[in-house]
């Protein structure tokens, strides 16, 4: 155990407490859990403002997160008495869970506002679901192309996936899945079977079209697979086409896809989740430093696109094109990728609009006007008085700006590029870019 850190308790929830201190040399916020057991009969924080504390590392929401634990009262500070908010969990909150969201986390009160915003983010949520969908069933027929066009056999790639641990998890699991939701069935016919070790009067499915197979894995899984093909697709190709690339610069965020996706279909709110500040509760600390590293044990200059990002956002920044200025054009360009790569749900949304233009640019463009008309329409109906705090890295406190400035400052990069030039050559030439 290192040396105790020292810091003052700024707000006390249920559940939690925050504690503002030095890192770096700059003012941040830890988080604290606040348990029953720290609190008195009448669910009373009674501690010292003044706390000394230890910092651990742990994983929330797929964030490193640094939280605070360990507290200790500074002898000699004053003992001040925190009552816990009550959040009753009454049957209207239960009932009108968007309502309670939206109206706690934008603070609004206007119901017809509410009402309004409530109905964007539902038809939001189904523009979002069904490009997801359009996407993972792209992907699954790029792979299936590229297969038949490099002779890549299914056995082949059954192999292949036999000699990683990952894809020969995914593969095992989605066999025995076939084998119970096709056993009998018209689809039965097509695939290859043995039998079963474990049981002789069964069987075991041990190869089945590929298109199947890829229809009845998640998301999360197909970024696996696509991981593993690619290699191989880009060895056997003399000169990649469209189709390698296009897997390429996807492969890396395809599995951001999910949060999205499934917050959509399962019908959460969807507006607060990309603009939560507190998604990733490190937040403070992995903005108050942008070179390069997340202070929280991340770094900006592993995620693939990062070259793309660095050098798009450096040139419109030149042009006075800008989500966010962080001191530098270098500067700027990292607080970005940290701005959107700090919170996994923001970075799903950024996933979604870059994966989207990869397949206008590298596949097929003839939607690409209708895909932007919805979005500007969506985004666009987002009233600009709606505002909610954003940090900017050389303010110690927030600035509040609208809910569409917010969906600017996560997308400029991506629409301005592929407005203003080939998107395709801005991947190619920053593909290799040198890590600065």
């Amino acid at each position: 155990m290192g040396k105790l850190r020292h810091g003052t308790i700024s707000e006390i929830n249920r559940n939690y407490g925050i504690i503002k201190s030095k890192y770096q040399g700059r003012e941040v916020a830890f988080f604290f859990y606040l348990f029953p057991s720290m609190l008195n009969k009448k669910e009373q924080f009674i501690f010292t403002k003044q706390v000394l504390f230890d910092v651990r590392t742990v994983e929330i929401r797929g964030s490193k997160v640094m939280l605070a634990y360990n507290l200790k009262q500074v002898e000699g500070s004053e003992r001040k008495k925190y009552n816990i908010p009550k959040h009753k969990r009454s049957q209207d909150i239960l009932t009108k869970y968007h309502h309670y969201i939206f109206s706690n986390f934008l603070k609004i009160t206007d119901e017809k506002k509410l009402k309004d915003l409530i109905k964007i983010d539902t038809e939001f949520k189904e523009f979002c679901l069904n490009r997801v969908l359009f996407l993972e069933q792209s992907v699954k027929h790029v792979i299936i192309e590229s297969c038949l066009e490099l002779n890549i056999s299914d056995t082949e790639v059954y192999n292949l996936f036999e000699h990683e641990p990952e894809t020969l998890k995914i593969k095992t699991k989605c066999f025995k899945k076939l084998k119970s939701k096709f056993e009998f069935r018209e689809e039965f016919k097509l695939f290859s079977i043995r039998q079963s070790i474990k049981d002789v009067n069964t069987c075991e499915v041990i190869e089945a079209p590929l298109g199947i197979f890829l229809d009845n894995i998640t998301i999360d899984e197909l970024s696996k697979v696509l991981n593993c093909l690619y290699i191989i697709f880009n060895k056997n190709s003399k000169k990649p086409n469209n189709k390698i690339k296009f897997l390429k610069y996807i492969r890396q965020l395809l599995p951001d896809l999910s949060i999205i996706r499934n917050a959509s279909a399962h019908g959460n709110p969807l507006i607060p989740l990309i603009l939560d500040i507190y998604y990733s509760p490190n937040f403070s600390v992995d903005l108050r430093d942008v070179f390069p590293s997340f202070n929280s044990g991340n770094n900006v200059e592993d995620i693939e696109i990062f070259g793309f990002i660095r050098w798009t956002t450096r040139q419109l920044a030149k042009r006075r094109i800008i989500g966010q200025y962080a001191g530098g054009l270098q500067f700027t360009a990292l607080y970005y990728t940290k701005y959107v790569f700090s919170n996994p749900a923001r970075r799903s949304f950024f996933s979604l609009f870059h994966i989207t233009f990869c397949y206008f640019e590298f596949i097929d463009d003839n939607n690409y006007k209708k895909f932007i008309d919805d979005a500007n329409n969506f985004i666009g109906m987002l009233d600009k008085d709606l505002e909610y705090p954003y940090i900017l890295l050389e303010e110690s406190t927030y600035q509040k700006i609208s809910i569409t400035q917010h969906f600017f400052n996560i997308l400029y990069p991506i629409v301005y590029t592929f407005s203003g030039g080939d998107y395709g050559m801005f991947l190619d030439i920053t593909a290799e870019v040198d890590k600065p």
